[in-house]
């Protein structure tokens, strides 16, 4: 905890220690914080990947030392999952096991606005016969009308037997970062070319003009999905608004971005060090997830994958996780 309120002191405050006696009367002007393009600087090897408020509590200035405290919820936020993914995995194929919780109707929002498109029936399923909830491989049948079909997992409980799977839990939908940087060039009238930069991990999107300078506009792909203007990086997730089932980008963000960025700046071109630092907290991350899925296994060896991707996430090390890119990623 002593190192974060370090960090936030330096970044924020701007001041280089805090005192031991962390109480003071002292006014602190916050101002950057109310600038979305604010970058929260974090220090190499930190292990901090991402930084997000969560929760503010305020003091109101009167008699009865009352407070007002603001918490968000990311609890089922879509784009949030889906930028994850792509973050987390690259390329993603989307289940309906991760969908089934969205608000009604974020499917077709993103699937209209080009995020998402249909990919082959899931071949296995979490079994609903009982609670274990067991992924199994999926047996499907057409009907004699050749559209319609019949699917089925056989249960490895006798009294259960087949299971009948709803056609609709077999579909799927591919999450790519070509359709996502296509979305981010069209929203914002560029002329999108797709060529990758620096290895591969910045992909150009397109010229954007602010109002005192015009930049290449990239998006990072490797780790944490990222905007890039010059020297000026802000995560893409802070930058689209997904709300009653609308999805907008929020250009105002990105022209400050171009703003107040300069040239030359390691963050537009990384290292081949600062990527090889992101790679390795990444692998240690999945490596923790593996360790523990195995001790899981070995203490109740008949409960499922999913049970365990679902512990897991409940973990600290887990760093917001959705369950499914456990699964994925515990078994390699």
């Amino acid at each position: 905890m002593e190192d974060l309120q370090q960090i936030f002191a330096a970044s924020i405050l701007e001041l280089n220690e805090l005192d031991d006696d962390q109480k003071d009367n002292q006014i602190y002007r916050l101002d950057r914080i109310g600038n979305r393009a604010f970058d929260f600087q974090k220090p190499e090897n930190s292990g901090i990947q991402s930084a997000m408020i969560k929760r503010l509590r305020l003091s109101l200035i009167s008699k009865g030392k009352r407070k007002v405290t603001v918490e968000a919820d990311p609890a089922h936020n879509p784009n949030q999952e889906l930028l994850q993914c792509l973050g987390d995995d690259g390329d993603s194929t989307i289940s309906w096991e991760q969908v089934r919780h969205w608000p009604k109707g974020a499917v077709d929002t993103f699937w209209n606005a080009g995020w998402l498109n249909p990919g082959d029936l899931a071949e296995t399923v979490e079994c609903p016969g009982c609670e274990e909830n067991c992924p199994m491989p999926v047996e499907v049948h057409p009907v004699d009308d050749g559209q319609a079909i019949r699917a089925f997992v056989a249960c490895e409980d006798r009294n259960l037997g087949r299971v009948k799977i709803p056609p609709a839990r077999l579909h799927q939908w591919n999450l790519t970062q070509g359709r996502l940087a296509q979305w981010i060039a069209d929203a914002l009238a560029l002329r999108f070319s797709g060529k990758r930069l620096d290895g591969g991990n910045l992909l150009e999107l397109g010229l954007v003009s602010g109002e005192k300078r015009a930049r290449m506009l990239c998006l990072q792909t490797a780790g944490e999905l990222a905007l890039v203007a010059g020297s000026g990086r802000i995560p893409l997730i802070d930058a689209i608004q997904f709300k009653e089932g609308n999805l907008a980008l929020d250009a105002n963000l990105i022209h400050q971005l171009v703003d107040s960025s300069t040239t030359g700046d390691a963050r537009y071109t990384p290292s081949t060090a600062r990527r090889e630092a992101r790679k390795l907290d990444t692998t240690a991350m999945h490596e923790q997830w593996r360790q523990t899925y195995r001790a899981l296994k070995k203490k109740q060896p008949n409960k499922s994958d999913v049970w365990c991707s679902q512990q897991i996430a409940k973990m600290e090390y887990a760093h917001n996780r959705q369950s499914e890119t456990i699964r994925r990623q515990m078994k390699k």
